[in-house]
């Protein structure tokens, strides 16, 4: 498959389910038929990728494209010591997602293990057109995938670095999820448009 992306391991920081807001482990990606993270190999960061963040940077590529220049996340798999807002690391593995029509072009493939860029692990050869469709239903089994581990969870808020920024992340999660397939989103979903910090619906 040209593109594939499975939760390894879903867990809680120091366990604690109710005051982490964001869940973290490990992913197996594979691009254009090349390993970029495999069962738990996170490189030199020591610690785990954040899946629920990773998970709405990855919904929100079903709608816009993502590049150095338009951006929907600062990585599409944050490093898991970043906040909610998906802000503050620069660890963790990043592509471009481009929209011709039916098409989805992935490329520009780099996974960075440490905060130094210049030892950034870059994929150059890497550049993979597959069906929309095909794309979306790996991100959504992903973002499903991720959701899981919240229900029935009750979750202390008073971490917050932006208060509401917990509900609003899972606001424009479900409303993603919800309507990634209805007819009157397409045209949204084929465009591209703006600067993911105006993503929220």
């Amino acid at each position: 498959m040209d593109f594939a992306i499975r939760i390894v391991r879903q867990g809680w920081l120091f366990n604690d389910s109710g005051r982490d807001l964001c869940s973290h482990g490990e992913i197996d990606l594979r691009i254009g038929g090349q390993q970029i993270s495999a069962d738990g190999q996170i490189g030199e960061s020591q610690g785990s990728y954040g899946m629920s963040e990773a998970a709405l940077g990855l919904l929100r590529t079903l709608r816009y494209r993502h590049s150095a220049l338009d951006r929907v996340a600062d990585r599409l798999i944050p490093h898991g010591c970043g906040t909610i807002l998906m802000l503050g690391c620069d660890m963790g593995i990043d592509w471009s997602v481009r929209h011709y029509g039916g098409v989805v072009c992935i490329e520009d493939v780099v996974r960075y293990d440490c905060n130094n860029m210049t030892a950034a692990v870059e994929f150059p050869e890497i550049e993979v057109r597959i069906p929309w469709k095909a794309y979306a239903e790996q991100i959504v089994g992903f973002a499903l995938e991720a959701k899981a581990l919240f229900n029935g969870i009750e979750k202390d808020k008073s971490g917050e670095v932006i208060e509401g920024e917990y509900d609003a992340f899972w606001s424009e999660f479900d409303h993603i999820l919800d309507s990634w397939e209805a007819p009157c989103e397409r045209d949204l979903i084929r465009g591209d448009l703006g600067s993911y910090i105006d993503f929220r619906p």
